[in-house]
Protein backbone atom coordinates (compact mmCIF):
# COMPACT_ATOMS: atom_id res chain seq x y z
CA UNK A 1 0.00 0.00 0.00
CA UNK A 2 2.55 2.19 0.69
CA UNK A 3 4.33 2.29 -2.22
CA UNK A 4 1.19 2.47 -4.69
CA UNK A 5 0.63 5.92 -2.40
CA UNK A 6 4.31 6.57 -3.11
CA UNK A 7 4.00 6.54 -6.39
CA UNK A 8 0.89 8.33 -6.72
CA UNK A 9 2.47 11.14 -4.67
CA UNK A 10 5.59 11.21 -6.79
CA UNK A 11 3.44 11.16 -10.26
CA UNK A 12 1.99 14.22 -9.49
CA UNK A 13 4.92 16.16 -8.66
CA UNK A 14 5.92 19.43 -11.05
CA UNK A 15 8.95 18.24 -13.17
CA UNK A 16 9.07 21.56 -14.01
CA UNK A 17 9.48 23.31 -10.87
CA UNK A 18 9.69 20.70 -8.12
CA UNK A 19 6.94 21.57 -5.78
CA UNK A 20 5.12 18.83 -4.18
CA UNK A 21 1.41 19.29 -4.38
CA UNK A 22 -0.31 19.50 -1.20
CA UNK A 23 -1.96 16.20 0.16
CA UNK A 24 -5.70 17.19 0.11
CA UNK A 25 -8.15 15.55 2.67
CA UNK A 26 -11.04 17.29 1.46
CA UNK A 27 -12.20 19.51 -1.37
CA UNK A 28 -15.34 21.64 -2.29
CA UNK A 29 -16.06 23.77 -4.52
CA UNK A 30 -17.86 26.67 -2.85
CA UNK A 31 -19.10 28.86 -5.90
CA UNK A 32 -17.54 30.33 -9.27
CA UNK A 33 -14.76 31.97 -7.34
CA UNK A 34 -13.66 29.89 -4.37
CA UNK A 35 -12.80 26.42 -3.55
CA UNK A 36 -12.44 25.40 -0.08
CA UNK A 37 -9.72 22.31 0.54
CA UNK A 38 -8.91 20.31 4.05
CA UNK A 39 -5.45 19.93 4.81
CA UNK A 40 -3.33 18.82 7.29
CA UNK A 41 -2.34 21.40 10.18
CA UNK A 42 -0.04 21.25 13.10
CA UNK A 43 -0.96 24.59 14.71
CA UNK A 44 0.56 27.19 12.24
CA UNK A 45 -1.63 26.32 8.63
CA UNK A 46 -2.72 29.53 7.70
CA UNK A 47 -4.59 30.35 3.57
CA UNK A 48 -2.14 32.29 2.77
CA UNK A 49 0.24 30.21 2.87
CA UNK A 50 -1.10 28.36 -0.48
CA UNK A 51 -1.41 29.57 -4.14
CA UNK A 52 -3.51 27.96 -6.96
CA UNK A 53 -1.28 27.04 -9.81
CA UNK A 54 -3.40 26.47 -13.51
CA UNK A 55 -2.31 24.65 -16.34
CA UNK A 56 -3.72 22.08 -18.80
CA UNK A 57 -7.26 22.33 -17.01
CA UNK A 58 -5.84 21.46 -13.82
CA UNK A 59 -5.45 23.09 -10.34
CA UNK A 60 -3.30 22.41 -8.09
CA UNK A 61 -2.69 23.62 -4.28
CA UNK A 62 0.46 24.11 -3.38
CA UNK A 63 1.94 24.80 0.02
CA UNK A 64 4.68 27.82 0.32
CA UNK A 65 5.03 27.74 3.77
CA UNK A 66 5.68 24.58 5.87
CA UNK A 67 3.57 24.44 8.92
CA UNK A 68 6.57 23.68 11.88
CA UNK A 69 4.93 24.04 14.97
CA UNK A 70 4.29 21.10 17.17
CA UNK A 71 0.24 20.46 18.28
CA UNK A 72 -1.24 17.00 17.32
CA UNK A 73 -2.38 17.13 13.77
CA UNK A 74 -5.88 18.05 12.71
CA UNK A 75 -7.27 19.05 9.60
CA UNK A 76 -7.38 22.57 8.47
CA UNK A 77 -9.85 24.34 6.13
CA UNK A 78 -8.48 26.40 3.99
CA UNK A 79 -10.53 28.74 1.33
CA UNK A 80 -8.66 29.80 -2.29
CA UNK A 81 -9.73 31.99 -4.68
CA UNK A 82 -10.14 30.54 -8.18
CA UNK A 83 -9.05 31.79 -11.35
CA UNK A 84 -11.68 32.57 -13.44
CA UNK A 85 -12.57 29.30 -15.19
CA UNK A 86 -14.84 28.86 -19.18
CA UNK A 87 -14.47 25.21 -19.18
CA UNK A 88 -14.25 21.98 -16.42
CA UNK A 89 -11.24 21.50 -14.68
CA UNK A 90 -9.45 18.77 -12.64
CA UNK A 91 -7.64 18.68 -9.37
CA UNK A 92 -4.18 17.27 -9.15
CA UNK A 93 -3.52 17.10 -6.25
CA UNK A 94 -2.87 13.46 -4.41
CA UNK A 95 -5.97 12.72 -1.43
CA UNK A 96 -5.14 11.70 1.37
CA UNK A 97 -7.70 8.93 2.32
CA UNK A 98 -6.56 8.24 5.95
CA UNK A 99 -7.48 9.84 9.03
CA UNK A 100 -5.40 11.40 11.28
CA UNK A 101 -6.08 9.67 14.20
CA UNK A 102 -3.44 6.92 14.14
Amino acid sequence: MNLIMLGLFSAFTSAETGVKPEPVYGVSVLDEQRIEFKVKSTGCTRARDFSLSYENRQIRLIRHQADKCRRKAYLKTIIVGLPELDHPFSLSNPFAAHSLEK
